[in-house]
């Protein structure tokens, strides 16, 4: 899951509990909700709002930056940058999304496997 996140995993006592991922390919739209535990505070949530594109067999993913519960951009960090990364599908059905992540040199690759949930 680390490789959807903000990143802040890498920080000292940090642990990421639960990543949320929403894909809107037709208006091509990501949100990621990462939560972290972080030391003494247990859940400290960032939403990540982005971009996904289809190309050929991938998924190009890009976060653009960070909005707050009602969707309001907030500060970001670096302004102008961004992080992506490339998924490959390779199940997608009603009820799961299995991707592989391939490497980067932000990133190790992998693979992703979601779960649907009804209420986020």
């Amino acid at each position: 899951l680390v490789q959807f996140g903000t990143g802040l995993h890498g920080l000292p006592f940090t642990e990421m509990r639960h990543l949320f991922l929403s894909l809107r390919t037709g208006s091509k739209q990501l949100r990621a909700v990462e939560v972290l535990s972080m030391g003494p505070m247990e859940k400290v949530t960032s939403v990540l709002k982005g971009v996904v594109e289809i190309r050929e067999d991938n998924l190009d993913l890009r976060y653009t930056g960070m909005v707050d519960k009602d969707g309001a951009d907030t500060k970001q960090e670096r302004r102008g940058e961004s992080r992506s990364l490339v998924a490959q599908p390779l199940f997608v059905g009603q009820k799961a999304l299995v991707l592989k992540i391939a490497p980067s040199p932000d990133r190790r690759g992998g693979f992703a496997i979601f779960e649907r949930e009804e209420d986020v």
